[in-house]
């Protein structure tokens, strides 16, 4: 929708050399156009900061999940027998080696493991994984034991910030809607007041901080399987 009115803009932009000449030698004629203008390019300048702020283009993917890694990182299968790795968007779980790290994995686990998901993503990251939003039919949905479709309303991202098991990962917060930004990050502070989960301990490492290993972690980034995990 937005690129007639950036055409649009551009246009005008080309004839303002040309407009602002005659406005100073006194075209009183063309002062109104002048003015015209000057909208047009103010069109054009919240038309640009639109699309800087605008979320990425979303890509749609379902399947099931046949694997946890940790607490932010899925494998989904899809009809076609082909495998996913997945990034959890938005948030960053305690490594597996770093205190609630497993308790972490075991909390992503119980929530989607052998389970139809939907993934939103957006982009891959340099380990080839997709990277979005993982949706899944909440556990306490009461079509869940009678075998009827239900529908997917559970962001897994957010119920493991919910839980105090994961951190909302600022560094790519930009990456984000805004309304999934706030509510991330409304999450994980609502966590820490109660001291769910990782947040039960005085001063926990995050996992960047950890992976860094700036904060007892291991100074080499790579996993045992040779994945960094960022």
């Amino acid at each position: 929708r937005m690129l007639p009115l950036l055409t649009q803009c551009f246009e005008s932009a080309i004839n303002a050399k040309a407009l602002a000449a005659k406005v100073k030698s006194g075209d009183v004629a063309t002062l109104a156009v002048g003015v015209s203008l000057t909208l047009d390019v103010d069109l054009l300048l919240t038309a640009l900061a639109g699309l800087a702020t605008a979320a990425p283009a979303t890509n749609s993917l379902e399947g099931r999940v046949v694997g946890v890694t940790d607490g932010d990182t899925v494998t989904v299968l899809d009809a076609n027998k082909v495998q996913y790795k997945v990034r959890l968007a938005g948030i960053d779980a305690p490594e597996k080696d770093q205190p609630f790290g497993q308790t972490s994995k075991q909390s992503l686990s119980n929530a989607v493991m052998n389970k139809p998901v939907r993934v939103e993503w957006s982009k891959k990251d340099p380990w080839k994984r997709l990277v979005g939003k993982v949706w899944v039919t909440p556990v306490s949905h009461p079509c869940t034991s009678k075998g009827e479709p239900c529908p997917k309303t559970l962001d897994v991202g957010r119920a493991q910030l919910t839980v105090g098991l994961a951190w909302h990962f600022k560094k790519y917060e930009r990456e984000q809607s805004e309304e999934d930004r706030l509510a991330y990050a409304f999450d994980e502070q609502e966590a820490r007041a109660r001291k769910a989960g990782l947040w039960s301990e005085a001063d926990p490492a995050a996992p960047w901080d950890w992976r860094s290993g700036t904060a007892g972690g291991p100074i080499k980034k790579a996993t045992s399987s040779g994945i960094c995990h960022a």
